[in-house]
């Protein structure tokens, strides 16, 4: 279960995750934030849609079963990334920068280490703006699915029924969905601060989870998870037009991928970190 659930699994979302941003960000130059909005509002979708969807499969297949029936759903993204193409895109390169094309030419210049920690991107971290960057996706990361995974659990502590649990789940996606969309039509106006709009959409959404243990209603849970779902879809939503605005376009497959590795390493520690149920 850890090898093929775990390890092949999240390999699979990866790969198709990441291109799939990255080439909306290509296509796009004066909408970006509201297209990359709409992109990555199938996972909010998803997180409504399949927390009473998982439920109900449960119910009536077992574990097995459901997974089988969550597995072909997800083959469909075969189709839709198939409907994918390249397109030309004209980047503005510094006076003296080469390409990596360029530089393959001129192997006896450069040392193959240098070539490593471009391809890697780890020249990008001698950039404080991206460090400090990164090291807040980090932090952002480590607690962003724990709620989903407790939230339920709470919910049953306070006595509330099962039903009522996966509710709270399908409400932080549904806002998780609509606030994507919304962010990105608002981040494209002139006068919107990205870097500023996703810093404080998180400090919202961190105090509203600071104080989940004085919730006693369904009410409050759902307000938390309204709360919550809206600072991570503004987060989601905006990694990839903050990054286009510390770097540029030219850089963004570099840094988009520390970012999901930054991303990646958190999430593993994140839920173990705060225990058992």
């Amino acid at each position: 279960m850890i090898l093929l659930y775990g390890i092949v699994g999240g390999t699979g979302f990866g790969l198709i995750y990441q291109p799939a941003i990255l080439i909306v960000s290509y296509y796009f130059n004066r909408r970006r934030a509201l297209a990359t909005g709409i992109a990555v509002c199938g996972s909010g979708i998803g997180g409504f849609v399949f927390a009473p969807l998982s439920v109900l499969l449960l119910d009536a297949y077992g574990w097995k079963g459901a997974m089988w029936i969550i597995s072909a759903i997800v083959l469909n993204g075969v189709v839709f990334g198939a409907v994918y193409r390249p397109i030309e895109v004209q980047q503005r390169r510094p006076k003296g920068q080469t390409t990596f094309s360029e530089e393959n030419e001129n192997s006896n210049a450069k040392c193959i280490c240098t070539r490593v920690r471009q391809t890697l991107g780890i020249s990008m971290l001698s950039s404080p703006s991206v460090v400090v960057y990164l090291v807040s996706c980090f932090l952002v990361t480590i607690g962003i699915y724990i709620p989903f995974n407790f939230l339920p659990s709470f919910a049953k502590e306070l006595g509330l029924p099962a039903s009522e649990g996966a509710l709270l789940i399908s409400t932080i996606g549904i806002f998780n969905t609509l606030v994507r969309v919304v962010i990105g039509f608002v981040t494209d106006r002139p006068w919107a601060d990205c870097i500023l709009i996703n810093g404080a959409m998180l400090v919202l959404g961190g105090v509203a989870t600071f104080f989940v243990p004085y919730y006693t209603s369904f009410g409050a849970l759902a307000a938390c998870a309204a709360v919550f779902g809206s600072a991570i879809g503004t987060f989601v939503s905006l990694g990839p037009i903050i990054l286009i605005k510390l770097k540029g376009i030219q850089n963004m497959s570099t840094l988009f991928g520390l970012l999901g590795l930054v991303g990646g390493v958190s999430a593993v520690f994140g839920s173990p970190i705060t225990g058992k149920e």
